[in-house]
């Protein structure tokens, strides 16, 4: 990613008419996801819509600031593996290998509808995160962020993200990352700093 994700991003966008947004995997399909699959999906775009909106840059002006931002919102639209045939119960390592097979993939089906992506990470959703988010609700996580509550409300909550290209063989090349804290991951994933660096400053959940 850029030095300035927050302006190129937008740029970007508007010069290429693209969508942005996560690449997602479903890899589980109990009853229990069936019930809240779409709905995580909600919770992700919603919240890092918001985090998009609270992003702290020194980039530009206060006015190519606030446009970029309205621009992200506007055009988030992620990408959603959603096959049972191709990816329930599949391994994260396995997650990962998908991953750089599509990212290579010359665009063709599937990949034609891929967003704009910060290709060091993916998002997957799988039975921990459906169990850890299947009680939640929309307004509670608003009402959670409204507070301000600033450790508990990025720590509460956490999707898992797979590394596309750990730096080491014994990393993990996963973390569990802070649902309010999407936006953020995207812009410190860099190319430069790997997942299990981030990963060690926290203690829990990736919050920035």
């Amino acid at each position: 990613m850029s030095f300035r994700p927050l302006l190129d991003l937008a740029t970007e966008v508007q010069q290429t008419r693209a969508h942005w947004g996560c690449i997602i995997y479903r890899t589980t399909y109990t009853p229990l996801s069936d019930a809240h699959f779409a709905k995580i999906i909600e919770f992700i775009e919603l919240l890092i819509k918001e985090d998009v909106r609270r992003y702290k840059d020194s980039h530009g002006t206060p006015e190519s600031r606030e446009a970029a931002k309205a621009t992200l919102v506007q055009s988030y639209q992620p990408f959603v593996h959603d096959d049972k045939a191709q990816f329930d119960g599949i391994s994260l390592d396995d997650v990962r290998s998908h991953y750089q097979h599509y990212l290579k993939a010359v665009p063709g089906g599937e990949e034609r509808e891929r967003p704009l992506t910060n290709e060091t990470f993916c998002v997957v959703i799988d039975d921990e995160v459906v169990e850890h988010l299947a009680a939640v609700e929309k307004e509670q996580l608003l009402a959670l962020s409204a507070r301000g509550t600033f450790i508990a409300k990025k720590t509460a909550y956490w999707i898992k993200v797979v590394e596309t290209d750990p730096a080491e063989e014994d990393d993990e090349g996963w973390m569990k990352c802070s649902i309010y804290r999407l936006w953020t991951l995207w812009t410190d994933m860099d190319g430069m700093t790997g997942m299990s660096s981030w990963d060690a400053m926290n203690d829990g959940p990736f919050t920035g």
